[in-house]
């Protein structure tokens, strides 16, 4: 009887998801060239505070807040994305007011009159604002295509889970490439059951209406980032711990089973930049953009860039970092439809210290 009103709770739960879209907002589109380019930021932790300087750079150097946001600006002038996606921490405890900050980071994009979407990490609503209040704020800023979908019960229920599509053209009927967002905390659930429910039913319905590959973000990194990293080879760094969501709630066995996410990308930890294959998905971090964020010394600022090519037949993506050059790294096919990835330059991570795992979870300070 237990698990027949299991069962019933889940099916009410999945009737009460929608996968109607608002058609007042901008359609995606592919480029003429069928290329469709994506800039990721997190962990930004845009501080107004006086007593907030800028953290692990070079001594004697002149730095403030405006650092995060001229990169950012920089890194629109370089790539010219289609969309800008943020994955959580873009304000902190120390953004006060938070929609100041906000108004600030976010509006780097508006200012570019580029698109930008935005889910939340663990650090968002620590100011003024709950989580609720900044999804909300964040649903009301121009040029953004994030949707508030508030999921789950308590303090556990998440705020900010959405999925866009891109489309050949703005005449086309059925999408060719789509990105699923998911709010991550650093609750005991992290991602939470009822979001991997919804995970589950909106993917299996949007590829029966017409199939076609994505990509997911969120902030925290899943427990098989590490085991990935630990068990196979990566591209990029491996610099800190990994601090994985406390709770398995099977997010990564739903998007196995789904098979149309071809690679997440994540946060929270600073200065990991990696991607490492793990049963054919992608896991990748982004590195951090934020200058009033931790980071590593004479390791510098960067943002990730991931591109579609061929149509969405093909995830292409690079990190673009904050030097006298800014410089291009870790360039690489992630998928393709055409053909194996080739993923012969990837090395180990040369971490053996299974300690690693979840070693500064819950720790006050972790940014």
């Amino acid at each position: 009887m237990k698990t027949l009103a299991l069962l019933l709770v889940h099916v009410a739960a999945l009737l009460l998801f929608s996968v109607t879209k608002n058609d007042a907002k901008p359609k995606l589109t592919f480029k003429p060239d069928g290329t469709f380019k994506i800039l990721h930021i997190s962990d930004t932790h845009y501080e107004l505070g006086p007593d907030t300087p800028c953290q692990d750079i070079g001594a004697g150097l002149p730095c403030s807040k405006h650092n995060t946001t001229q990169f950012i600006t920089r890194l629109l002038l370089e790539e010219k994305p289609d969309i800008v996606i943020h994955t959580g921490d873009i304000v902190d405890w120390a953004s006060h007011p938070s929609h100041a900050g906000m108004d600030d980071l976010y509006g780097v994009s508006i200012q570019a009159e580029v698109l930008w979407a935005a889910s939340l990490g663990n650090h968002d609503a620590q100011s003024d604002l709950n989580r609720s209040q900044v999804m909300d704020y964040i649903v009301n800023m121009q040029n953004t295509l994030s949707e508030v979908n508030a999921i789950g019960e308590g303090e556990t229920k998440s705020y900010g889970n959405f999925y866009l599509e891109i489309f050949n053209s703005s005449s086309s009927k059925y999408p060719s490439f789509r990105t699923y967002h998911l709010d991550a905390n650093t609750n005991n659930a992290s991602i939470n059951p009822q979001q991997v429910s919804w995970f589950t039913h909106i993917s299996t319905v949007l590829n029966s209406q017409a199939e076609a590959p994505a990509v997911a973000f969120f902030h925290i990194p899943l427990q098989e980032y590490y085991i990935a990293a630990l068990t196979g080879n990566i591209s990029g760094h491996w610099n800190e711990p990994i601090d994985c969501q406390p709770v398995d709630n099977g997010l990564f066995s739903a998007l196995l089973s789904a098979g149309d996410v071809k690679a997440t990308f994540v946060g929270h930890d600073h200065t990991n930049d990696f991607c490492a294959d793990y049963k054919g998905i992608q896991l990748c971090y982004e590195g951090s953009p934020g200058y009033q964020a931790y980071g590593r010394a004479k390791w510098p600022r960067r943002g990730r860039v991931t591109e579609l090519r061929d149509w969405g037949a093909t995830v292409t993506s690079w990190k673009r970092l904050d030097d006298a050059a800014h410089t291009i790294v870790d360039k690489e096919v992630l998928w393709s439809a055409n053909h194996a990835a080739d993923f012969s330059h990837r090395s180990p991570s040369g971490v053996q210290d299974q300690s690693d795992l979840g070693s500064v979870r819950h720790q006050p300070g972790h940014q």
